[in-house]
């Protein structure tokens, strides 16, 4: 109980440091960041199974990995304090999830993400009402701009246990309560989370029963009907960020921003994202054997910051030798546990948070802080034993 307790913070270690700043009234609490990035997973580590524990072909990665994002730092010199710490808490997720006692009940987790995932549905909603005609879309919680993003997120990781797990024996009525969380966060122009746990849930169907598909598709229906709900409720806001999406069809409309400059355009999220891919593709020949450093690829950027894809600022950062082990780590993690998956829920909603925590990552990633990445390649390795394929 301990382990899945700890397990679910520091699976909803974001949403929890928003809810945080709002109790305690402080944008930035490192007291609390400490508490969750460093106490969750030593408190998972200690209740962890160490007697289980055999060094495997994914421990040998995680270790070359961790050596390479070493020999870059002894190459370029130490990173930002901050960021060489939060880097330091992602790593120490590993374990935590490597120990994992699996074949435990996951009600703990279910009921603190619920929890969690509810009173973000409600604060994001209430600001969602006062905020609706604001320009800016999404709704700003508690000085947040990002928060519908973060609560749908742990709302993606309630909805693969749902689907995965046994604790739920009618997952399509489980996801109908989820359908006013999923309203609410489409009206707040939440998108890529959303193709995100639509292609989850595609993951949980390939390696699931007959009949556990037929639920599966079942909530596929629900997540999108959804979609399509929240976004008609607020026609104006959702053509707006259409027109984004589609250049030319609000090429004419949109505004350009004087300041500008070498960046491109600042109104405009997906456009900002090009720039940062299209800035760090071009530095890609230049990164080495192992890369400019921890950080580096954001003060390189003209919008100081990372491109937001760990792949390719880990590329950058760690070199081809730490972009490549990275790549190596997630495909060998998901190759040596999907077997298993077709045979053992816990594996399937592992190997299902797994990719959906990759996938995010190709767009909203940041090296510094890949706990979650990391804590589920360790308990991808756990689960892989789970059953002998």
């Amino acid at each position: 109980m301990v382990w899945r307790v700890a397990f679910a913070m520091l699976v909803s270690s974001s949403a929890l440091m928003i809810l945080g700043a709002w109790a305690t009234g402080l944008a930035s609490n490192p007291v609390l960041t400490a508490a969750l990035l460093a106490g969750a997973p030593a408190v998972m580590i200690a209740s962890g199974h160490f007697s289980e524990f055999r060094i495997g072909l994914v421990d040998v990665l995680f270790g070359l990995f961790v050596a390479a994002s070493l020999i870059s730092t002894a190459i370029n010199g130490l990173p930002p304090t901050r960021e060489a710490a939060l880097f330091a808490l992602s790593l120490l997720a590993y374990p935590a999830g490597r120990l994992a006692p699996v074949g435990t009940s996951f009600r703990p987790f279910l009921i603190v993400t619920l929890l969690i995932v509810g009173i973000g549905t409600i604060a994001v909603g209430a600001a969602l009402v006062g905020q609706w005609n604001d320009p800016h879309g999404r709704p700003i919680v508690f000085g947040f701009a990002h928060a519908a993003t973060v609560f749908l997120t742990s709302l993606g990781f309630l909805m693969l246990a749902v689907v995965c797990l046994d604790d739920f024996r009618r997952p399509v009525l489980s996801a109908m309560a989820a359908v006013p969380a999923l309203v609410v966060f489409a009206a707040s122009q939440v998108r890529f989370t959303f193709v995100v746990i639509v292609g989850s849930l595609g993951i949980a169907f390939l390696v699931s029963d007959h009949d556990r598909r037929r639920g599966i598709a079942a909530v596929l229906g629900l997540v999108i009907a959804s979609v399509v709900i929240g976004l008609a409720i607020r026609p104006h806001t959702s053509g707006v960020f259409l027109r984004y999406v589609i250049p030319s069809a609000g090429a004419a409309e949109r505004p350009q921003n004087p300041v500008a400059g070498e960046c491109g355009e600042l109104d405009n999220s997906i456009a900002i994202r090009k720039t940062l891919l299209r800035q760090a593709v071009q530095g890609l020949p230049s990164a080495g054997l192992f890369g400019h450093g921890l950080s580096s690829a954001a003060q390189a950027s003209c919008f100081k910051t990372d491109p937001h894809n760990s792949v390719l600022q880990a590329v950058l950062e760690f070199g081809w030798v730490g972009g490549i082990l990275l790549v190596l780590l997630v495909a060998t993690a998901l190759r040596r546990l999907w077997p298993v998956a077709m045979k053992n829920p816990e594996a399937a909603f592992v190997l299902c948070c797994l990719a959906y925590v990759a996938m995010i990552d190709m767009a909203h990633g940041h090296l510094a802080t890949e706990g979650l990445l990391f804590l589920f390649i360790g308990y991808a390795a756990r689960a892989s034993t789970l059953v002998k394929p």
